[in-house]
């Protein structure tokens, strides 16, 4: 049975109740992640500055399990609406990166 470890990184405005992440085996999941700056806990100007702050946040947290967004499967952003770039959404609310054809494209 694949062991469960908690993945710890100094990440300012993270909600103490919360882990950033969990490592299960070979796989990492990351949760819970704000528009905050990853440094100074600032809240986004915007939707696109919240969203860079987000993804600074996951590079972090992916750096600390000793992993990396290239390595990224799949995502489930339930919030996520767009109509191009091959992002789909289905009617969970899961989001994935998809091919031109469907099909899983490389990770993101």
């Amino acid at each position: 049975m694949p062991v469960t470890e908690t993945i710890q990184v100094e990440l300012a405005a993270a909600n103490p109740n919360l882990s950033p992440a969990t490592r299960f085996g070979k796989l990492v999941f990351v949760a819970g992640q704000t528009g905050r700056h990853p440094a100074t806990g600032q809240l986004g100007r915007d939707v696109r500055e919240q969203t860079q702050f987000v993804l600074e946040r996951i590079k972090a947290i992916l750096d600390a399990a000793g992993t990396s967004r290239q390595r990224v499967d799949r995502h489930h952003a339930p919030h996520a609406a767009r109509r191009s770039g091959g992002l789909t959404r289905s009617t969970t609310g899961t989001s994935r990166t998809t091919s031109q054809r469907g099909r899983p494209s490389e990770p993101c």
